[in-house]
């Protein structure tokens, strides 16, 4: 069963992919239990480069307006 489902930003995880689940796999739990999942949002606002340089805000860029 679902249980609750929260969304985050990751550098690396493709959007909509997921980031983590609880319990972990492969664990053994009750049938029907609720699981619990983290959902990419992909790269955050200051992931993202902006101006097209190699970097971002997080990476190092202090001006992602420009290169």
């Amino acid at each position: 069963m679902v249980g609750t489902v929260v969304s985050a930003y990751d550098p690396t995880v493709p959007a909509g992919s997921v980031i983590s689940q609880a319990p972990l796999p492969g664990t053994v739990v009750v049938p029907g239990s609720a699981v619990g999942f983290v959902l990419s949002l992909g790269p955050g606002p200051e992931d993202t480069d902006d101006d097209g340089d190699g970097f971002t805000e997080n990476g190092g860029d202090c001006n992602d307006a420009s290169s």
